[in-house]
């Protein structure tokens, strides 16, 4: 459970911007799609409450909304970006979005 708000509209956050790149990531390594889904459902389910309170919280400051700021504006961009890069990049930024979710070793 996060201490703050602010800690749990970071982990939300980070569970957006995820989700938006995470199909990126698919479609150009499939062999990344298991282990990016896996590891992103066990991050889910070990911080559920600290993503619902931080869902609550990003609505509350409307931040999810149709209209900029919206989380899911910047997620979908950043996506874009990830798109654009070359395939050295984009492994490399797909691995870290992995490692992003992983369990600590």
């Amino acid at each position: 459970m996060p201490s703050t708000d602010h800690q749990a509209i970071e982990f939300y956050m980070q569970s957006v911007h995820f989700e938006a790149q995470a199909p990126v990531c698919t479609a150009h390594f499939p062999a990344m799609a298991l282990p990016l889904r896996d590891a992103y459902l066990t991050w889910r389910s070990a911080n559920a409450e600290a993503l619902r309170q931080g869902a609550a919280e990003a609505a509350n400051k409307g931040m999810t909304g149709p209209r900029p700021p919206s989380l899911s504006q910047m997620a979908g961009m950043q996506a874009q970006m990830l798109e654009s890069l070359p395939s050295d990049d984009m492994q490399r930024r797909c691995s870290e979005l992995l490692a992003s979710v992983a369990p600590q070793k």
